[in-house]
Protein backbone atom coordinates (compact mmCIF):
# COMPACT_ATOMS: atom_id res chain seq x y z
CA UNK A 1 0.00 0.00 0.00
CA UNK A 2 3.00 2.28 0.32
CA UNK A 3 4.36 1.61 -2.50
CA UNK A 4 0.94 2.51 -4.45
CA UNK A 5 -0.05 5.42 -2.19
CA UNK A 6 3.88 6.95 -2.99
CA UNK A 7 3.64 5.96 -6.57
CA UNK A 8 6.57 3.50 -6.66
CA UNK A 9 6.36 1.00 -8.63
CA UNK A 10 5.44 -3.06 -7.10
CA UNK A 11 7.85 -4.50 -10.26
CA UNK A 12 11.43 -3.06 -7.76
CA UNK A 13 12.03 -4.54 -4.30
CA UNK A 14 11.83 -1.43 -2.06
CA UNK A 15 12.13 -3.41 1.20
CA UNK A 16 9.11 -5.55 1.62
CA UNK A 17 9.26 -7.70 -1.69
CA UNK A 18 7.87 -6.99 -5.34
CA UNK A 19 5.53 -8.54 -7.76
CA UNK A 20 8.16 -10.01 -10.52
CA UNK A 21 5.86 -13.19 -11.89
CA UNK A 22 3.66 -12.38 -15.07
CA UNK A 23 0.74 -14.00 -15.51
CA UNK A 24 -1.38 -11.49 -17.94
CA UNK A 25 -4.18 -14.03 -19.34
CA UNK A 26 -2.81 -17.83 -18.42
CA UNK A 27 -2.76 -20.78 -16.91
CA UNK A 28 -0.01 -18.99 -14.68
CA UNK A 29 1.22 -21.69 -12.15
CA UNK A 30 -1.12 -24.42 -12.11
CA UNK A 31 -4.25 -23.29 -12.79
CA UNK A 32 -6.92 -25.52 -14.94
CA UNK A 33 -8.87 -24.94 -18.12
CA UNK A 34 -11.79 -26.66 -20.91
CA UNK A 35 -9.65 -26.64 -24.00
CA UNK A 36 -11.25 -27.07 -27.15
CA UNK A 37 -9.32 -27.07 -30.39
CA UNK A 38 -6.32 -25.91 -29.65
CA UNK A 39 -7.87 -22.85 -27.68
CA UNK A 40 -8.06 -22.35 -23.73
CA UNK A 41 -12.09 -21.41 -22.63
CA UNK A 42 -10.93 -19.03 -19.83
CA UNK A 43 -13.61 -18.10 -17.48
CA UNK A 44 -14.87 -14.66 -18.37
CA UNK A 45 -14.50 -13.19 -15.26
CA UNK A 46 -12.18 -13.88 -11.94
CA UNK A 47 -14.10 -15.74 -9.37
CA UNK A 48 -16.91 -13.61 -7.20
CA UNK A 49 -17.71 -15.79 -4.31
CA UNK A 50 -15.30 -17.82 -1.62
CA UNK A 51 -16.16 -20.41 1.31
CA UNK A 52 -13.88 -21.18 3.77
CA UNK A 53 -14.49 -24.96 4.22
CA UNK A 54 -11.83 -25.75 6.66
CA UNK A 55 -9.66 -23.57 8.44
CA UNK A 56 -6.65 -25.33 11.35
CA UNK A 57 -2.92 -25.73 11.68
CA UNK A 58 -3.65 -29.42 10.04
CA UNK A 59 -4.81 -27.68 6.64
CA UNK A 60 -6.69 -24.84 4.92
CA UNK A 61 -9.55 -25.49 2.54
CA UNK A 62 -11.42 -23.09 0.56
CA UNK A 63 -13.79 -22.99 -2.43
CA UNK A 64 -14.22 -20.15 -5.27
CA UNK A 65 -16.76 -19.82 -6.99
CA UNK A 66 -16.90 -18.59 -10.96
CA UNK A 67 -19.94 -17.71 -12.49
CA UNK A 68 -21.36 -19.40 -15.90
CA UNK A 69 -19.41 -17.94 -18.36
CA UNK A 70 -19.94 -18.63 -22.57
CA UNK A 71 -17.09 -19.89 -25.35
CA UNK A 72 -17.51 -21.68 -28.38
CA UNK A 73 -21.56 -22.36 -28.04
CA UNK A 74 -20.69 -24.04 -24.12
CA UNK A 75 -22.25 -22.60 -21.07
CA UNK A 76 -19.77 -23.34 -18.32
CA UNK A 77 -19.55 -22.56 -14.22
CA UNK A 78 -16.90 -23.76 -11.87
CA UNK A 79 -16.19 -24.73 -8.54
CA UNK A 80 -12.71 -24.37 -7.49
CA UNK A 81 -11.61 -26.38 -4.24
CA UNK A 82 -8.04 -25.97 -3.14
CA UNK A 83 -6.21 -27.53 -0.28
CA UNK A 84 -3.11 -25.97 1.63
CA UNK A 85 -0.90 -28.09 4.25
CA UNK A 86 1.82 -26.63 6.18
CA UNK A 87 5.14 -27.95 4.95
CA UNK A 88 4.56 -28.88 1.75
CA UNK A 89 5.43 -27.34 -1.71
CA UNK A 90 1.98 -28.58 -3.52
CA UNK A 91 -1.50 -27.64 -3.01
CA UNK A 92 -4.23 -29.77 -4.09
CA UNK A 93 -7.56 -28.40 -6.30
CA UNK A 94 -10.44 -30.16 -6.90
CA UNK A 95 -12.31 -28.14 -9.84
CA UNK A 96 -16.19 -28.86 -10.39
CA UNK A 97 -16.91 -28.12 -13.62
CA UNK A 98 -20.79 -27.76 -14.93
CA UNK A 99 -21.34 -27.28 -18.39
CA UNK A 100 -23.75 -27.57 -21.27
CA UNK A 101 -23.20 -28.13 -25.30
CA UNK A 102 -21.07 -31.08 -25.00
CA UNK A 103 -20.98 -34.24 -23.68
CA UNK A 104 -17.47 -34.20 -22.21
CA UNK A 105 -14.57 -31.92 -22.10
CA UNK A 106 -10.70 -31.78 -22.46
CA UNK A 107 -10.03 -29.89 -18.95
CA UNK A 108 -5.98 -29.30 -18.57
CA UNK A 109 -3.79 -28.01 -15.42
CA UNK A 110 -0.77 -26.10 -16.57
CA UNK A 111 1.94 -23.32 -16.12
CA UNK A 112 2.98 -20.52 -18.24
CA UNK A 113 5.87 -21.01 -19.74
CA UNK A 114 7.86 -17.27 -20.18
CA UNK A 115 9.31 -18.06 -23.45
CA UNK A 116 9.40 -14.23 -24.39
CA UNK A 117 12.14 -13.49 -21.90
CA UNK A 118 13.99 -16.62 -22.34
CA UNK A 119 13.71 -17.58 -18.99
CA UNK A 120 13.25 -20.83 -19.05
CA UNK A 121 16.22 -23.60 -18.04
CA UNK A 122 15.16 -26.67 -17.81
CA UNK A 123 11.61 -29.08 -17.78
CA UNK A 124 10.08 -32.36 -17.70
CA UNK A 125 7.08 -33.14 -19.43
CA UNK A 126 5.50 -36.81 -18.78
CA UNK A 127 3.02 -38.62 -19.05
CA UNK A 128 0.50 -37.11 -16.21
CA UNK A 129 2.98 -34.06 -15.22
CA UNK A 130 4.83 -31.07 -16.45
CA UNK A 131 7.47 -29.14 -14.12
CA UNK A 132 10.06 -26.52 -15.11
CA UNK A 133 12.63 -24.43 -13.72
CA UNK A 134 12.94 -20.78 -14.75
CA UNK A 135 14.22 -17.82 -13.79
CA UNK A 136 12.26 -16.14 -10.81
CA UNK A 137 11.61 -12.84 -12.78
CA UNK A 138 11.07 -11.89 -16.58
CA UNK A 139 11.29 -8.37 -15.21
CA UNK A 140 13.50 -6.53 -17.46
CA UNK A 141 13.25 -3.56 -15.20
CA UNK A 142 15.26 -4.90 -12.30
CA UNK A 143 15.69 -8.51 -12.62
CA UNK A 144 15.39 -11.29 -9.67
CA UNK A 145 18.44 -13.11 -7.86
CA UNK A 146 17.39 -16.98 -7.95
CA UNK A 147 15.00 -19.85 -10.03
CA UNK A 148 11.86 -21.09 -9.47
CA UNK A 149 10.39 -24.30 -9.66
CA UNK A 150 6.59 -24.65 -10.97
CA UNK A 151 4.69 -27.88 -11.66
CA UNK A 152 1.37 -29.39 -12.04
CA UNK A 153 0.80 -33.10 -11.66
CA UNK A 154 -2.48 -34.78 -12.71
CA UNK A 155 -3.35 -38.37 -11.88
CA UNK A 156 -5.29 -40.60 -14.73
CA UNK A 157 -3.99 -37.97 -17.08
CA UNK A 158 -4.90 -38.75 -20.67
CA UNK A 159 -2.81 -35.91 -22.64
CA UNK A 160 -0.49 -33.93 -22.02
CA UNK A 161 1.91 -31.51 -24.17
CA UNK A 162 3.39 -27.66 -24.74
CA UNK A 163 0.20 -25.79 -26.61
CA UNK A 164 -1.04 -22.70 -27.28
CA UNK A 165 1.93 -21.08 -29.13
CA UNK A 166 4.38 -23.04 -27.00
CA UNK A 167 3.34 -20.65 -24.27
CA UNK A 168 1.88 -23.12 -21.89
CA UNK A 169 3.06 -26.66 -20.46
CA UNK A 170 -0.45 -28.75 -19.88
CA UNK A 171 -1.47 -32.06 -18.63
CA UNK A 172 -5.44 -33.09 -18.91
CA UNK A 173 -8.39 -35.70 -19.42
CA UNK A 174 -11.80 -35.72 -20.31
CA UNK A 175 -14.22 -34.77 -18.05
CA UNK A 176 -18.10 -35.31 -18.30
CA UNK A 177 -20.65 -33.06 -16.82
CA UNK A 178 -20.46 -32.68 -13.16
CA UNK A 179 -17.34 -34.65 -12.58
CA UNK A 180 -14.47 -33.17 -10.50
CA UNK A 181 -10.78 -32.70 -12.24
CA UNK A 182 -8.78 -33.51 -9.32
CA UNK A 183 -4.95 -32.28 -9.88
CA UNK A 184 -2.17 -30.75 -7.83
CA UNK A 185 0.70 -27.77 -8.08
CA UNK A 186 3.52 -26.85 -6.78
CA UNK A 187 6.19 -23.95 -6.95
CA UNK A 188 9.64 -23.54 -5.45
CA UNK A 189 12.23 -20.85 -4.92
CA UNK A 190 16.30 -21.38 -5.09
CA UNK A 191 16.78 -18.81 -2.47
CA UNK A 192 14.86 -21.77 0.25
CA UNK A 193 15.19 -24.84 0.61
CA UNK A 194 14.95 -26.45 -2.87
CA UNK A 195 18.59 -24.84 -4.81
CA UNK A 196 18.55 -26.74 -8.29
CA UNK A 197 16.57 -27.95 -11.00
CA UNK A 198 17.07 -31.51 -9.65
CA UNK A 199 15.74 -31.11 -6.64
CA UNK A 200 13.04 -29.50 -7.71
CA UNK A 201 11.99 -32.24 -10.49
CA UNK A 202 12.95 -35.14 -7.62
CA UNK A 203 10.38 -33.39 -5.59
CA UNK A 204 8.20 -33.51 -8.87
CA UNK A 205 8.35 -37.03 -9.33
CA UNK A 206 7.72 -38.08 -5.97
CA UNK A 207 4.59 -36.55 -5.87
Amino acid sequence: IDELENGLSYHIDHGNGKDCYKVAVSLGGGASVPMLEGKFLFPATNYRAYEIVENNPEKVVFSLYYPEWEADGLKISLQKTITVVPDTYFFHCEDFYSFEGADSLLVVAGVNRHITQETIQEEILEADRYALWEKASDQSVEPEDGMIGVAVVVPGATMNGIVFGDSHGVCGKFIRNGETFSYDFGSCWSKGDVKTAQDWFDMVNKQ
